[in-house]
């Protein structure tokens, strides 16, 4: 999970994180690609979050509920 990935290389001390999907487990070596298959091809890239999700799911701008009905603090 990329969000484990880079909390353990900001706890060591990294000020960045670059990660790469290996084709061979998650893309064009292992069949056909987008558009004729379900496959990234070699020039594909991903993106998404770094969110610590498995730590503390749910929306980082909320950091709590107050206690008077559930509005945001």
């Amino acid at each position: 999970f990329r969000g484990l990935k880079v909390m353990n290389a900001e706890k060591r001390g990294a000020v960045g994180a670059l990660i790469y999907s290996d084709p061979e487990q998650d893309g064009y070596a292992l069949g056909p690609t987008y558009p004729e298959g379900p496959w990234r091809p070699a020039f594909g890239v991903q993106r998404g979050s770094v969110q610590f999700l498995s730590l503390c799911a749910g929306d980082p701008g909320r950091t709590a509920l107050a206690e008077d009905g559930g509005s945001a603090e």
